[in-house]
């Protein structure tokens, strides 16, 4: 295995493109072919060899000391605004087809509808919603406020995700357009972070139609790209934007803190995260946790019986349609031969939880071994792809618009990894 990998060293540049071209297309095109059983093993496998990839990589020995010129600040915020530009189109037919306009279809974009006006009134937001049955949104805050401003302006909110994607953007193009590469690659680097979104629009459209993931997806694209950043703010900007609109990344914050202070400077681990906790109090605890101490356990409790509700909801061949997309292993859980659906659930969470918690420790325990010769931005960025992969491939809702998160992250691998192929680099 260790030849095989050492061999691999010399093809990175071909693998790591391949690896991205695959992982989208098991999420597309490619996951009715290979089935419920075996795509999730290949989601997790491409995530495994996306981050082994990236640990045997080295950075560039000037990246971080190279100042931008004005012109290439201002070709590269062109370039962030070209690059989303591009999808206007497609974008616009999507959100004006006529199966599209109706926003009822899904409960989302209703449920944030709603936290908005409610917000705009004055009013507490987390409140029972009734549709027709009653819903508790258990959305975090960032998941919904940035569309106060749709709301407010009067625009399809559904837009909001493309700008806040610009804004996304802007400190990646920044980023790519250090690297010293040909001006082909350097487009095509520039481009990564759409390429999920074409295929989204190619493929499965409906998910961007009727959910805001996009918006989560681009917190995840700063979050990758911070974790390769010296700035303490934008490593916590990274942090909060992810914690405060889904709670994923939680479990993965201990090993990345930790990290930051026993390898790389306690004090930056301790900036980060009081900067995060001022940020978490002040736009969570405090405005509303402190209003109704319930909040989280109301919102896992009407996750857990949205998740029932699904599990039990079988179609016409006798199936679970949830589990029909193929990028989750919770139908093996689901089919458990005894037991009530409720106790299905716990056991996928716990061993959810398991292979997290197993992982996590593992990962810790290899780098303070191999500390020497790995990057610590690497780990970070090879760690957070894989626990995203183990994290929505043994998820009780395994809804395949979650996974555009993932790919926002092997996105700027693949770009860090294609930006650094064959210049010069520096041994760790």
């Amino acid at each position: 295995m260790k030849e095989f990998l050492q061999a691999q060293k010399q093809h990175h540049f071909r693998n790591i493109a391949l690896l991205f071209f695959l992982e989208m297309g098991f999420l597309s095109f490619l996951k009715g072919r290979l089935g419920i059983y075996l795509n999730p093993l290949f989601i997790i496998a491409v995530s495994v060899f996306m981050a082994i990839i990236l640990i045997q990589s080295k950075p560039r020995a000037t990246e971080s000391t190279e100042k931008r010129s004005l012109q290439q600040k201002v070709k590269a915020i062109l370039g962030a605004i070209v690059s989303v530009g591009v999808l206007y189109e497609e974008l616009r037919k999507l959100f004006w087809a006529n199966d599209y306009t109706d926003l009822s279809k899904s409960d989302i974009i209703p449920q944030i509808q709603i936290l908005t006006k409610r917000f705009l009134n004055g009013e507490f937001p987390y409140q029972i919603i009734d549709f027709g049955y009653e819903l508790f949104s258990p959305y975090m805050p960032l998941h919904w406020l940035p569309f106060v401003i749709p709301t407010v302006l009067g625009f399809d909110l559904r837009w909001m995700c493309a700008v806040i994607f610009l804004f996304g953007m802007l400190p990646y193009s920044l980023w790519v357009s250090r690297k010293k590469v040909h001006r082909n690659r350097k487009i095509i680097l520039l481009l990564a972070p759409t390429f999920p979104i074409w295929m989204f629009l190619f493929f499965q459209s409906y998910h961007l139609a009727f959910t805001v993931e996009w918006l989560i997806a681009t917190y995840y694209l700063i979050l990758a790209l911070s974790l390769l950043s010296n700035s303490v703010i934008f490593r916590a900007i990274g942090l909060i934007l992810c914690l405060l609109s889904r709670y994923s990344l939680l479990f993965w914050l201990p090993l990345y803190l930790l990290s930051i202070f026993l390898y790389e400077d306690k004090k930056k681990a301790i900036y980060i995260s009081l900067l995060t906790s001022v940020a978490v109090l002040g736009l969570y605890v405090i405005p509303f946790l402190v209003k109704d101490t319930a909040l989280i356990s109301k919102g896992l409790a009407h996750h857990h019986t949205a998740t029932v509700e699904t599990w039990e909801r079988i179609d016409k061949r006798g199936e679970i349609p949830i589990f029909t997309t193929g990028v989750s292993l919770g139908h093996i859980f689901a089919h458990l031969g005894s037991g009530s659906t409720s106790q299905k659930i716990q056991i996928l969470q716990i061993t959810q939880l398991t292979l997290i918690f197993a992982f996590l420790l593992s990962a810790f325990f290899y780098y303070r071994k191999r500390k020497t010769e790995i990057y610590l931005p690497y780990f970070w960025l090879a760690t957070l792809k894989i626990y995203l992969a183990i994290f929505f491939v043994f998820n009780q809702m395994p809804y395949v618009y979650y996974f555009l998160s993932p790919l926002m992250v092997s996105g700027v691998i693949f770009a860090e990894v294609w930006g650094n192929e064959g210049e010069k680099t520096i041994e760790i």
